[in-house]
């Protein structure tokens, strides 16, 4: 897949909308934890607005929220619909009901500058470490001891 290569100004635009997102995921932790009486983390915000959010905007995961343009108030009015006292509640799951979700415990996704790299604890194949990454629109392979990348040959 052919992608070019940004220019040194979109770069900046990027980390500038990442940052503004950032300050204001913090300010909106900082104006419900006031609202609620209780601490509301910036986690709490970022889950709540992803999940809200994720389909609408075709989001992939939490962090792509650091990459959308939104204002304040579009993300304060959106919040108004999660109740924090029952998204805080914890919920304890007998262990035996998680065992049988593989998935969970043996498989991860990271976004890192656009690219999205699976890790697969039990991947089969032991090259180039145990575990390693896959970039897979490269077709590349990550060795997560030394940080080699590696291409598999067509």
């Amino acid at each position: 897949m052919n992608k070019k290569a940004m220019t040194a100004q979109e770069l900046e635009e990027g980390e500038r909308i990442v940052e503004r997102n950032q300050k204001m995921i913090e300010d909106l932790a900082q104006a419900f934890s006031w609202k609620y009486g209780f601490e509301i983390r910036v986690d709490d915000i970022g889950g709540a607005l992803f999940m809200l959010w994720e389909d609408k905007r075709e989001l992939f995961w939490e962090l792509d929220l650091l990459d959308i343009d939104y204002t304040y108030e579009e993300a304060f009015d959106a919040l108004k619909e999660i109740d924090f006292v029952l998204y805080k509640q914890e919920i304890e799951t007998p262990y035996e009901l998680i065992e049988d979700i593989p998935l969970m415990q043996r498989k991860v996704l990271v976004k890192v500058k656009g690219a999205i790299w699976k890790i697969n604890l039990y991947d089969p194949d032991p090259f180039p470490s145990h575990p390693h990454a896959h970039q897979l629109e490269e077709n590349i392979k990550l060795d997560l001891r030394n940080g080699k990348c590696f291409r598999r040959r067509e």
